[in-house]
């Protein structure tokens, strides 16, 4: 113990503890040195807090409201114009509609002719054809007619000599045909005709 003190010198003390403040960082000196609340703001270096070292409550109190929406940007450049698509299959027709005009009158769909737009030079030309056969003395005969290739039979009638009595007169296929009693004591003549329409 003896030999101990006798190399405990002032010289040996500072030494050693140079030795132990290098090695603790100098984190013993420093905080001997600070006082309470002695860092500040001007203390501390510019950009030394950095996100990682503030406090969430201390973020929470950072954020403010949301502003208002500001005024919108100007409008860009029109783009360049797009490749022509393929033409779409056609539709179908939609039906007719509207007011007629013309010789027509009324709205499609379901027109109709106006009034007194045809004249006599409008229509097909009438034909009357007849056909005549000799009933024989008190008994019942006939006759009939036909209209010819593109023609229409409309209407038709008979006629007879003496005493004749028409028993039928109708139209017949595109034609007319007749029935008649020949009541006279001679043989008597029956005729028939049909007015035919002529026209392309």
């Amino acid at each position: 113990m003896k030999l101990v003190r006798k190399r405990l010198t002032y010289a040996n003390v500072m030494s050693t503890l140079a030795v132990f403040l290098v090695l603790a960082g100098g984190s013993a000196f420093a905080a001997a040195r600070l006082g309470k609340n002695s860092v500040g703001t001007r203390q501390l270096k510019k950009e030394a807090v950095t996100l990682a070292k503030i406090a969430a409550a201390a973020k929470a109190a950072l954020k403010g409201a949301t502003g208002a929406p500001g005024a919108p940007g100007a409008r860009g450049p029109q783009g360049p114009q797009g490749q022509r698509g393929e033409k779409g299959a056609k539709g179908d027709p939609g039906p007719s509609t509207g007011p007629a005009g013309g010789v027509l009158t009324g709205a499609y769909p379901d027109p109709g002719l106006a009034p007194g737009v045809v004249s006599a030079s409008k229509l097909a030309t009438l034909v009357k054809r007849e056909s005549s056969s000799s009933v024989a003395a008190g008994t019942s005969g006939g006759a009939a007619v036909d209209c010819g290739l593109g023609e229409l039979a409309i209407s038709g009638g008979s006629a007879g000599s003496g005493e004749m009595y028409a028993t039928s007169s109708a139209r017949n296929s595109n034609g007319w045909g007749v029935a008649a009693d020949n009541k006279s004591a001679t043989p008597q003549t029956l005729t028939a005709f049909v007015y035919c329409l002529s026209g392309p």
